[in-house]
């Protein structure tokens, strides 16, 4: 399988590529241009590549070898994102008072924060095993969880059972907190796209990137052939 550093040089090279191309039909055009009476006072038209977007999808076959793990805090604004969605979806509910609720919310989510944060420290510094401080998070983020349901209930009118909710936010506490380092540059993928439709959704990787040069273009000044930046 080719690693995903491959993939990604190899789009960058096509496109280097296809601005050689371009230029040397620029150059050939040019020079057309310079021959004739009236078109050489005429910029030369040519193939701009000013930045290209590229959508890649792929399903990561190897981590290339097991990374480090690590914590890091929990996106606040990702959190209540998350609430609000599930209460869409799993409930059919809308919280209307949204600053007041952020408001109820958000102290809570800091508070599991700072012991994340503390909690990382103490693993960095050697002072306790990185499983012993997953246990640990598993207390707060079952803690703040709880306490999130309790509020959340209170900016909901009517009566629901919102354990549901409970249980999401702790998978989303883990997803977001305890985090695995893998090396790109080894991790091997799939990209044949026929094959990605058979794979586990959890293995598909969206990957954007924006490919982008600062260039230059030839103008004809009284015949002569001069280089500008575009």
């Amino acid at each position: 399988m080719p690693k995903l550093a491959d993939v990604i040089s190899t789009l960058v090279s096509q496109c280097a590529e296809a601005r050689v191309s371009a230029d040397l039909e620029a150059v050939k055009t040019a020079l057309l241009y310079r021959e004739h009476d009236i078109l050489k006072h005429f910029s030369v038209p040519r193939m701009r590549i000013r930045d290209i977007d590229i959508n890649l999808k792929v399903a990561v076959v190897s981590s290339g070898g097991v990374g480090a793990h690590h914590l890091q805090q929990v996106p606040i604004n990702d959190t209540i994102a998350f609430i609000h969605e599930t209460l869409a979806r799993q409930f059919n509910l809308v919280i209307k008072n949204k600053q007041e609720y952020r408001a109820a919310v958000s102290p809570s989510l800091k508070d599991l924060n700072g012991n994340i944060q503390e909690l990382s420290r103490q693993v960095d510094e050697g002072e306790l095993e990185f499983n012993l401080a997953t246990r640990k998070l598993q207390e707060l983020f079952q803690y703040t969880a709880k306490y999130i349901v309790e509020q959340t209930q209170a900016f909901i009118e009517q009566k629901v059972d919102l354990s549901p909710l409970h249980k999401n936010l702790i998978v989303f506490f883990n997803e977001k907190a305890i985090v695995q380092k893998v090396d790109a540059n080894n991790m091997e993928v799939e990209v044949n796209t026929a094959i990605l439709k058979e794979l586990p959704p959890d293995t598909l990787l969206s990957i954007k990137l924006n490919v982008f040069e600062e260039g230059y273009e030839i103008k004809l000044d009284d015949g002569k052939l001069l280089l500008v930046p575009e």
